[in-house]
């Protein structure tokens, strides 16, 4: 009987642990400057999955919230990244937040973010058009 216990706890404390890892990662990811919450779905997938999208120099990359992975879910090119279109969501949970469809590369996915979010997105790409202004 106390092996049943005892594995019970460290089945239970195993768990918190994951969860408390998985918490503090979506946190530090979220705290980094560039980054923002978004849903992310890939093609005409319903399976939608939440998680934090961070902007670098040449890339976007986007971690799902629960996962303990050190690596982001996707990654798309800046050079390669096009928006299709942005509609804001009707639903009352998702007010003010816009449905974002994009394509990278020829494959099709869909974003949910905030309308700061998604000005955020659209003047990141287009700084990185390739047109650079000299100031003399």
């Amino acid at each position: 009987m106390p092996a049943v216990i005892f594995a019970t706890v460290a089945v239970c404390v195993g768990a918190l642990v994951v969860a408390a890892l998985s918490t503090v990662r979506v946190r530090a990811l979220a705290r980094r400057p560039g980054a923002f919450a978004c849903g992310m779905r890939r093609g005409n997938s319903p399976d939608w999955s939440d998680g934090v999208a961070h902007y670098g120099v040449t890339r976007i990359n986007w971690w799902r919230c629960w996962s303990l992975s050190l690596r982001p879910a996707a990654s798309f090119r800046r050079s390669a990244l096009t928006i299709v279109s942005a509609t804001p969501l009707t639903e009352s949970d998702e007010a003010g937040r816009l449905l974002v469809n994009c394509r990278c590369d020829g494959v099709d996915f869909a974003w949910t973010m905030s309308g700061p979010a998604f000005e955020g997105l659209s003047s990141w790409l287009e700084a990185g058009s390739g047109h650079r202004l000299s100031v003399v």
